[in-house]
């Protein structure tokens, strides 16, 4: 048969020998590829190892051969030295998504305050092949990986298959990996779609009120639901950071990559708790060897407090879309919204406009959590009600 570079990592056990230089087969294990010559000489069929697979290509071997076999021809050895064992220097899986990383991050760019959160889920996917040897990854392992992510959620399998495309593609063109098998995997969730998902004021209630049982992750939802901030920079609040009820938090911080200074309002304050020693986290989750560790398990914590309050089909991130939209109702300006979502703000304005607007930010954030209580508390309330 003809060998190709793509087909060799699906190749079935046993002996495969290739077209275009007939005396080179891959003899396919349980374990292992090992390149191979098969010749006759001094009388004797003999079969040499020139190499294994995927530390060495199919170009490789080829080239490896024709070297072997003109050794042969003028009774030299095969070679001068024995080649390398693959566990010596195979590109592992894991190893391959270390390299990327490390890559993105020496090159910086834009995707860098992401990139965490994506090579982690890259990671998770791949957790049962991450010492698979990265040119032996197949399609159909891709698209296992898919499936087992599906059953859970649809959309984390798109968003998955998402995170790995730019990995593969590197590493095709780098040639650290036959080719770029991503594209050729079907997704079958939604696909990336922009939510559009607002909490009314009865769902607001009902999560705020389910909150008190969930310890330091209710907290942070009821934080998050004062401030509108990312779930990532609530969760990273440590002792002594808020001080005089401002807090600043730094450009490596944000994920817009911008210092954003948060006026805390009274009812975002008393979330805090009771205090701790400066730089323990305010809402830690369990503790490992006595030492704090930031919250995790997201997940599970998310359908305890979606079952506690009966709201569902929503996720963390849908708040922030309902404080701006609940801010837009109680008439906050458009590009103080904008400000203290920390979001960049486009064109000429982006280019000359640095103003922070510390004080329409503070007032914003005072009305919005005012408005908040009355929600919660289940009182008249004059302002507009948040449109969903």
């Amino acid at each position: 048969m003809k060998l190709t570079a793509t087909g060799l990592p699906s190749l079935k056990e046993g002996l495969h020998r290739d077209d275009l230089l007939p005396p080179l087969h891959i003899n396919v294990g349980k374990k292992r590829k090992t390149w191979l010559i098969r010749h006759f000489t001094g009388g004797q069929h003999r079969k040499d190892i020139v190499g294994y697979f995927p530390a060495m290509s199919l170009a490789e071997a080829r080239d490896a051969a024709r070297l072997a076999l003109g050794r042969i021809e003028v009774g030299a050895p095969i070679a001068e030295e024995k080649p390398k064992h693959p566990k010596d220097n195979v590109l592992t899986v894991g190893k391959l998504i270390d390299d990327y990383e490390r890559m993105k991050i020496r090159k910086g760019g834009r995707g860098l305050k992401s990139l965490p959160e994506a090579m982690r889920a890259v990671r998770k996917g791949l957790d049962r092949h991450l010492k698979l040897a990265a040119a032996e990854l197949t399609k159909a392992d891709m698209r296992s990986i898919r499936d087992r992510i599906a059953k859970e959620s649809p959309s984390m399998s798109d968003r998955f298959l998402a995170y790995c495309g730019p990995v593969w593609k590197w590493a095709a063109i780098e040639e650290k990996v036959p080719a770029n098998i991503v594209p050729e995997v079907l997704r079958v969730g939604p696909g990336l779609v922009k939510r559009d998902r607002i909490l009314t004021a009865d769902e607001l209630a009902a999560i705020w009120k389910a909150c008190a049982d969930l310890g330091s992750y209710g907290r942070l939802v009821r934080f998050l639901m004062v401030l509108g901030i990312r779930r990532g920079e609530g969760a990273g609040l440590r002792h002594g950071r808020v001080i005089d009820g401002r807090w600043k938090l730094t450009k490596e911080e944000t994920k817009a990559g911008r210092e954003h200074l948060v006026r805390l309002p009274k009812l975002a304050i008393d979330q805090l708790g009771n205090g701790g020693p400066v730089g323990d986290l305010v809402f830690p989750g369990r503790s490992v060897n006595d030492e704090e560790v930031m919250l995790s398990g997201w997940a599970k914590l998310k359908k305890r407090l979606d079952k506690a309050s009966g709201v569902s089909d929503w996720v963390l991130h849908d708040i922030r879309r309902t404080v701006a939209s609940g801010m837009q109702s109680l008439s906050v300006p458009r590009d103080v919204i904008e400000q203290i979502l920390n979001h960049a703000q486009p064109g000429v304005a982006g280019h000359y406009l640095h103003d922070a607007m510390e004080k329409q930010k503070a007032d914003a954030w005072k009305r919005w959590a005012t408005h908040l209580e009355h929600i919660i508390n289940d009182e008249p309330r004059k302002v507009v009600k948040i449109r969903g």
